[in-house]
């Protein structure tokens, strides 16, 4: 079937030379043919990515078209003349790939607005909800190396596709023949108007935007703060440092090597800032500036990370939760200072998320939402009432200080932990002493992230197999601790084991499996949707660190020997 479906693009006029070429260097190669082409992209839940390379199973011009012709039926069961915000990132053949998307848009009868150059993720989002359009698309892998392609779909108000819409696109690209995608000439639609640039006066719209929503929670003086940021090759550097220094930063020092854009990361071979092996030429600049606090957004600026300067003079690579704790005490904390809290405030963030941030919120009178793993969860429970909500987050350097956007926002993340650095720094303080001050007054915790990679082109089946066996054969125990309670948050339920009680939950249908031990340890697992692994978290409570690791390293060795065994069978 396969070979069937390879040499059927090799035939294909609709491939160029070069395209027919690379599939021309595989045809000895049946293994690397199966892997391309012995499945359809997998639509994620809310767009597809992949390795860029031609194929049925890879992202390209030919799947992307696929899927964005696939949405147009998504938007027009609402609008039967619906309008679109399309936006891109640095990678390779983005802005080739956003001028495709756009002239399969205008082909079927969608009007299309077109970011002319490549900006960050929550302006795409922005700008769907400031031009009122019925949805968008952003050209980008997010986080991944170099050799990945991907997009994203998002809905009205800037928010990322439900799960209905995706499940209206995935059915839809299953039907359809990928070579017979309406297309139209792309200079013809931009002269008739059915595709209008976006141009960097947008810039200063969405940038003064960012400072507005971020001065309701704090204004700060921010002369003296030291500030080192990379936005690792990304289009961080097209917003962050503009909007830093508009906002009052005198001292900010951007590392001059990752700050070019660049789809091959040059410098910056895992442009991932969950990844503290990223850091290294920034630190090295932030120890040469002696600046306080070092950030780094990811390729295309939604996510970010932080380091900050300790009173030890060595900067501490923060987590993704810890990150999340110092913001969301400093908001609640600055808001109740200016008398602005609003009249019923919320914060919210995943299951997999660390449960401190529940403990701050209830602690400070704020009501805490836990969502299933995903920003669109987090972006949903936010656009149910914007006026409220006061911050939220997830584990994996996603945060929304405010609802500018309804999607991750590294802009105004950068402008926040920047604030909460310069008050410290006023305060003769450390942005490391309000991690310390919170554990002292909500509890120590201790977090984790586990990523298990599987092996072999069928890797999506091998993940299905290992959630499948942890669903059948739930373990007794997980370093030396007994399983008390085993929660299947696909089909709804919450099994006790010691009480041989079935509780059912009010939302399922999301592949994530939760075991809780018996010293209150949690553990949570679910197959990515996009990459060849596992994810596995675990969340922690106790009173010292070292005790807390050591649990951590002993579950962590548990855990992936159990998906080992499981992904073997």
């Amino acid at each position: 079937m396969f070979l069937n479906e390879y040499s059927k693009w090799l035939a294909s006029d609709a491939l160029t030379k070069d395209e027919k070429g690379e599939l021309e260097l595989i045809k000895d190669d049946e293994r690397e043919i199966e892997s391309r082409f012995s499945s359809l992209i997998s639509f994620g839940t809310a767009g597809i990515r992949s390795v860029y390379q031609m194929g049925t199973a890879r992202f390209n011009r030919f799947t992307l078209g696929l899927a964005a012709c696939s949405y147009c039926s998504v938007l027009k069961e609402k609008n039967p003349s619906p309008s679109v915000v399309i936006g891109f990132d640095c990678r390779r053949g983005s802005f080739e790939l956003s001028r495709h998307a756009a002239s399969v848009f205008a082909a079927c009868g969608v009007r299309v607005r077109l970011f002319r150059h490549m900006r960050p993720t929550p302006q795409l989002s922005f700008a769907v909800k400031y031009y009122c359009a019925d949805g968008g698309l952003n050209i980008t892998a997010s986080h991944n190396s170099f050799e990945y392609g991907g997009c994203k779909f998002y809905a009205e108000g800037g928010i990322q596709i439900p799960d209905s819409a995706a499940d209206i696109i995935r059915l839809k690209m299953e039907q359809s023949d990928i070579f017979s995608v309406p297309s139209c000439d792309f200079d013809e639609a931009l002269k008739n108007g059915d595709i209008v640039y976006i141009d960097e006066d947008f810039d200063k719209i969405f940038q003064e935007e960012e400072l507005k929503y971020s001065a309701k929670i704090s204004c700060p003086d921010l002369s003296e703060v030291r500030v080192a940021y990379t936005p690792l090759h990304g289009v961080g550097g097209f917003a962050v440092p503009s909007v830093l220094q508009k906002a009052g930063v005198k001292n900010l020092f951007s590392e001059p090597l990752q700050s070019v854009p660049d789809g091959d990361f040059t410098y910056a071979k895992d442009p991932n800032p969950e990844n503290e092996g990223c850091y290294s030429l920034v630190k090295s600049l932030a120890e040469e500036q002696k600046a306080d606090i070092v950030l780094a957004t990811d390729p295309d600026c939604d996510r970010i990370g932080v380091m900050a300067l300790s009173k030890e003079g060595e900067y501490v690579f923060l987590s993704g939760n810890q990150t999340g704790y110092i913001m969301l005490t400093y908001i609640i904390q600055s808001l109740k200072r200016k008398n602005s809290m609003p009249e019923n405030p919320f914060a919210v963030s995943t299951v997999v998320s660390g449960r401190l941030a529940e403990k701050i919120a209830r602690k400070e009178g704020v009501r805490h939402i836990k969502t299933f793993t995903g920003f669109k969860n987090i972006a949903r429970a936010v656009s149910d009432d914007t006026e409220n909500c006061v911050f939220a987050f997830e584990e994996a350097f996603g945060y929304l200080p405010h609802t500018l956007c309804l999607d991750k926002d590294g802009v105004g993340a950068a402008l926040l932990m920047v604030k909460i650095a310069a008050e410290c720094k006023a305060e003769g303080r450390f942005v490391t002493d309000c991690l310390e001050e919170i554990y002292d007054k909500y509890g120590r915790s201790f977090e984790g992230a586990i990523n298990i990679y599987i092996d072999g082109a069928d890797w999506a089946e091998k993940s299905k197999k290992v959630m499948t066996s942890l669903r059948r054969a739930v373990p007794s125990s997980v370093a030396g601790q007994a399983v008390r309670y085993f929660t299947d948050f696909f089909s709804g339920v919450c099994l006790d084991l010691e009480k041989k009680y079935v509780e059912s939950l009010d939302k399922k249908g999301v592949d994530v499996l939760s075991f809780k031990l018996s010293d209150g340890s949690e553990i949570y697992i679910r197959p990515s949707g996009t990459e060849p692994k596992i994810k596995a978290y675990i969340l922690l409570e106790g009173k010292s660190d070292d005790s807390l690791k050591a649990q951590a390293e002993r579950i962590e060795k548990d855990i992936l020997s159990l998906v080992q065994q499981y992904s073997e069978v």
